[in-house]
């Protein structure tokens, strides 16, 4: 008996980590495409930035920046994305953008 418990309890902890493995692969992958969209991102930015110093537009556009961060909290909520997070995140990508463009 005890050695079947045994063979149980570790048999499930056998398939736990797999699950554990096969998410964090999952994850591993995700966060690659989040890095190749990044890359996207500032490739649009840099010209956007170009655009606006030869046309003398200013880089910052607060508007612009409010209107993406409420567009993008209230994507958050419909998908059941943490819209905090999401602020955060966003916060950082447009200060770097901003940043960027300034180059």
């Amino acid at each position: 008996m005890y050695c079947a418990i045994t063979f149980c309890a570790t048999g499930r902890s056998v398939v736990v980590r797999m699950e554990i493995d096969k998410l964090r692969a999952d994850i591993d992958l995700i966060d690659e495409r989040i890095v190749t969209l990044l890359s996207e991102r500032k490739k649009n930015v840099m010209q956007i930035g170009k655009i606006k110093k030869e046309s003398k537009k200013p880089i910052l556009v607060a508007e612009r920046e409010a209107e993406i961060i409420s567009r993008l909290k209230k994507k958050a909520v419909e998908i059941g994305a943490d819209p905090e997070l999401v602020e955060c995140l966003f916060g950082m990508i447009l200060k770097n953008s901003k940043r960027v463009q300034e180059k």
